[in-house]
């Protein structure tokens, strides 16, 4: 477990307005959900949008300045009616109402960009077709800058796969020798970095609608300060909002995921934040207090979970990012080893099948700039 001191001597206090270093976090993190969405990498793209999904669930930064409330008015204990049915509140639903009028906010300034640098460790499972899958042990670093006019950029970089076993290593390079596997995928156990910028990040828009996302309103994917002024600011209703606006949304892990996604954001309004973590709390999941302590002077607690042999820890935290950190590990091998489809065969209990950690967060001037 880690205490509130571990963490506390790994954050470096800093002054945003003199443009110095934010905190450095270190935490373990990812879902399974991550997890499994990485495999079956087939091109370029699939792996560059697989991990900006990644980037958006980790990124993290402790904005540390004069804390901003506002009135908070709590779930209550009931059921909520939601676009997928009704949920009744978890476990932990009460302590997140109490966490969330903790809740400070520090906008960022125009004049400045997001920037920070996340350590990816995932055991990943190449979903092969034709074979058994290759699994390896996959480490990554991701470099990310977010601004307001969604000139962002991507630097990842990562290490040579480490393969669970010389078998999964030749099924994986089997597959990398046939033609229409691109050449970046060809090469891609052999470690590499990669770069992508402005346009190379945005979604397709509709017809009709301008390529920008900053220019049409923004997303869940690139959310603007517009987009994010304009979530709800009452738990259901945000939880119906995210449903809405994202159609592939169909399972409270969706949500949760999508929940994520929006504490992430660096200029998220402090009511909606307040209203993000509120919402954690009427996820139908078995969420349950396991601490609660304080990050950097920071309200926060450790939640957890388990089902199909994988115990899931989450530390949600009053200041931005909200989520802090994130773990997925092996509690029951026999049941994770059949939820997984035989991906998780013979990793034993306590294997940690997925981690991050974001290593510095910093606000500079602007995309090309690093602390």
């Amino acid at each position: 477990m880690t205490t509130d001191s571990d963490l506390i001597t790994r954050l470096r206090a800093a002054d945003p307005v003199a443009d110095a270093t934010l905190p450095e976090l270190d935490f373990d993190a990812i879902t399974r959900t991550a997890v499994t969405s990485l495999a079956g990498h087939r091109s370029t793209k699939r792996n560059r949008v697989v991990r900006l999904a990644l980037v958006a669930s980790a990124a993290a930064v402790a904005m540390l300045a004069i804390p901003v409330i506002s009135p908070h008015v709590p779930n209550g204990t009931g059921s909520n009616q939601t676009a997928l049915g009704v949920w009744v509140p978890n476990a932990a639903a009460a302590d997140l109402d109490v966490l969330a009028a903790k809740v400070t906010s520090a906008p960022i300034d125009e004049r400045y960009a997001y920037w920070s640098e996340q350590q990816v460790n995932l055991t990943t499972m190449f979903d092969n077709p034709d074979t058994a899958p290759a699994r390896y042990w996959d480490e990554r670093t991701i470099q990310q800058w977010r601004g307001v006019t969604c000139d962002d950029r991507v630097i990842e970089t990562w290490q040579p796969y480490k393969f669970l076993s010389p078998q999964d290593e030749a099924t994986w390079r089997a597959w990398a020798q046939r033609p229409i596997v691109g050449p970046d995928d060809k090469t891609a156990a052999d470690g590499g970095t990669r770069t992508w910028s402005g346009a190379q990040l945005w979604e397709t828009p509709a017809n009709g609608e301008p390529s920008n996302p900053c220019e049409r309103g923004g997303s869940l994917a690139n959310p603007t300060p517009e987009y994010a002024a304009s979530l709800p600011t009452e738990p259901s209703a945000l939880l119906d909002r995210l449903i809405a606006d994202n159609g592939a949304i169909s399972t409270p892990d969706d949500v949760a995921s999508a929940l994520i996604s929006v504490l992430s954001i660096p200029w998220l309004p402090q009511e909606q934040r307040s209203a993000a973590i509120e919402a954690v709390g009427l996820l139908p999941q078995p969420w349950i207090v396991t601490e609660r302590f304080t990050v950097a002077g920071h309200p926060a607690l450790r939640l957890s979970r388990e089902a199909s042999g994988i115990r899931e820890d989450l530390v949600v935290v009053a200041a931005a990012p909200g989520v802090w950190e994130r773990t997925s590990t092996i509690t029951d091998p026999a049941s994770a080893t059949e939820w997984s489809g035989g991906n998780y065969s013979g990793l034993p209990a306590g294997t940690v099948v997925a981690s991050t950690k974001v290593t510095s967060s910093a606000l500079v001037p602007d995309s090309s700039a690093t602390p």
